[in-house]
């Protein structure tokens, strides 16, 4: 009985409150992060803002490393990923984005699929395929499910792994027929067949 009393305890009084804190100080970061996505130019420097804060504000890496144990901070993790993915900053991108974990329809196939867009860049396409199959089978849906399937088997056949591209493709005509990947998918499928 003691320790059901001392959990409530902790959960009101420590754990919501920090809870309540850490999504409040997100919503600075996100204004920038939100206005970048929007910009036409001086990206970078929105994104630094939403990263660094300004103005005695936290930015998502302080969020992140403040306030680890709340989902605001899991989330300021995704932010901080996919801003130093604009950034073109592929490594911090990785750190950040594999530190991030969501049950999410969309959000954890997609956090998933960016580090793989960043394996991708830096030019390691094993580790890039890797991440694009954890994404595709992360949720079963019909957006992020075809489109990773897809990069992990156009990534196949850079690897040359003919039989895993082909098997790969085959899902989509299978399972996702009407989505957009799923149209032009047979001649994808073809040409792994004949690579081989």
């Amino acid at each position: 009985m003691l320790s059901f009393l001392s959990y409530l305890g902790y959960t009101k009084y420590i754990s919501e409150p920090n809870e309540l804190e850490a999504s409040n100080e997100l919503s600075f970061p996100r204004k920038y992060y939100d206005q970048a996505s929007t910009a036409g130019s001086g990206i970078d420097s929105l994104l630094v803002l939403g990263l660094e804060g300004a103005d005695g504000n936290y930015g998502f890496l302080d969020i992140s490393k403040s306030y680890s144990g709340t989902n605001a901070g899991n989330l300021a993790n995704y932010y901080a990923g996919v801003s130093y993915l604009e950034m073109k900053q592929y490594d911090k991108a990785i750190e950040y984005l594999e530190k991030f974990n969501s049950d999410d329809e969309m959000l954890g196939p997609i956090s998933l699929g960016a580090v793989g867009d960043a394996f991708a860049d830096v030019n390691q396409p094993e580790e890039a395929l890797e991440y694009y199959v954890k994404a595709a089978n992360r949720k079963n849906n019909g957006f992020t499910t075809p489109l990773f399937l897809y990069k992990a088997g156009l990534t196949a056949m850079e690897l040359k792994q003919f039989d895993k591209a082909e098997s790969l493709f085959t899902k989509i005509k299978e399972n996702y027929p009407t989505s957009d990947q799923g149209r032009d998918v047979e001649k994808f499928i073809n040409a792994a067949k004949y690579a081989k």
